[in-house]
């Protein structure tokens, strides 16, 4: 029944996106067969050589694979949008005398996983080789800069150093998240020790350091409730690291003069952090998307350590705030607080949430 011809010779140039699937018959098209599929993408949409064109399109179209069928015969094209194994795609199909070619269209869904498969590899590399070699001439300028700091009388001079020492830290945060990234996804990093702590006493320790990131936002010590009364437990260190990502998250994207406020409670065995601040919000598609390596739902980008508002980072602050999370058993995620308005001021909510324990609580 197949045909034995080499499949890859009926590619038509114009088609020639990714996925790609052939079908082909001997006496009838509704009798087709998918006698080739690319690689590329298999794992997301599944394999399905050998299935029948009507099985196929049924999949895609609650069981109408035959009107779609009698459909593409009559007019010999045909496309449609669709889901497949949970993925949005763009199915485009072309008949010829004796084969039928299948495409998933670029402009979907698909074509983010592709790039983000494509260039997870590449990402990783820049990572390993960048951060590494901007680490060593990065403690050649802090020490430096350190030594002549605490030796220079000179006001102007004192400045410009200092200008020079804020600026080379900032560059080393940047550089150390990328470590962390690379740690964490290529090396399952280590896990040295688990701690036991609460997070609203935790915000308290940290106070200054939302204070001094939301400078000219309407925020003080009087915006923060704290009513958790269990612990949580999380790797060393991580608390704060999602502490500070939340602070940084909030001095770019509060405008001045916009209202943040910070609350825990304990509700059912957990622990809630819920960080509210007033912002344009986050477009609808991008509430997922904002925790994912290297993604910027801003268009700018700025690595300052000033208090710019709407200036973008790296793309990957949130990411390790969902991975400290994560390997607590936590959950983590963002949301519009209704009522939403596009283009005007409005509030996110950030809402992270805990397992607790009442070991440590003292009466």
């Amino acid at each position: 029944m197949e045909n034995k011809r080499n499949s890859k010779a009926l590619f038509d140039t114009d088609l020639a996106t990714l996925p790609i699937l052939i079908a082909n018959w001997v006496d009838d098209p509704k009798n087709a067969i998918i006698i080739y599929q690319n690689e590329v993408l298999s794992k997301e949409i599944g394999s399905w050589q050998g299935v029948s064109m009507i099985d196929f399109l049924d999949k895609l179209s609650d069981n109408n694979g035959n009107g779609l069928l009698d459909e593409l015969i009559a007019n010999k094209v045909l496309s449609f949008p669709s889901v497949l194994n949970k993925v949005e795609i763009k199915f485009h199909s072309r008949l010829a005398v004796d084969h039928i070619q299948i495409t998933i269209s670029d402009n979907t869904e698909m074509n983010r996983i592709r790039d983000i498969n494509n260039r997870s590899r590449l990402i990783n590399t820049f990572i390993n080789i960048g951060s590494h070699e901007l680490k060593t001439p990065l403690n050649g300028i802090l020490g430096l800069s350190s030594i002549l700091l605490e030796d220079e009388v000179d006001a102007d001079k004192k400045e410009l150093l200092s200008f020079i020492m804020n600026s080379a830290i900032s560059l080393d945060n940047v550089v150390l998240k990328m470590l962390k990234q690379v740690y964490s996804y290529e090396e399952k990093e280590l896990i040295s020790a688990v701690v036991q702590l609460n997070i609203g006493e935790s915000i308290k320790d940290s106070i200054n350091l939302f204070e001094n990131c939301l400078t000219g936002r309407d925020f003080s010590s009087k915006n923060i409730t704290l009513n958790d009364k269990m612990d949580v437990q999380l790797p060393e260190g991580y608390l704060n690291d999602i502490l500070m990502e939340i602070a940084i998250n909030l001095r770019r994207n509060t405008p001045p003069g916009g209202k943040v406020n910070i609350s825990t409670f304990d509700k059912d065995n957990e622990v809630y952090l819920v960080v509210e601040n007033e912002n344009p919000g986050i477009p609808k598609n991008d509430l997922e998307k904002v925790f994912e390596p290297f993604y910027r739902y801003q268009n700018k980008m700025n690595h300052s350590s000033g208090f710019e508002y709407e200036q973008a980072g790296a793309g990957m602050g949130l990411t390790i705030l969902k991975r400290n999370v994560q390997a607590a058993n936590g959950r983590v995620w963002f949301e519009n607080v209704p009522p939403h308005k596009e283009g005007k001021e409005n509030i996110v909510r950030l809402t992270i949430v805990l397992p607790g324990s009442y070991v440590n609580d003292v009466d």
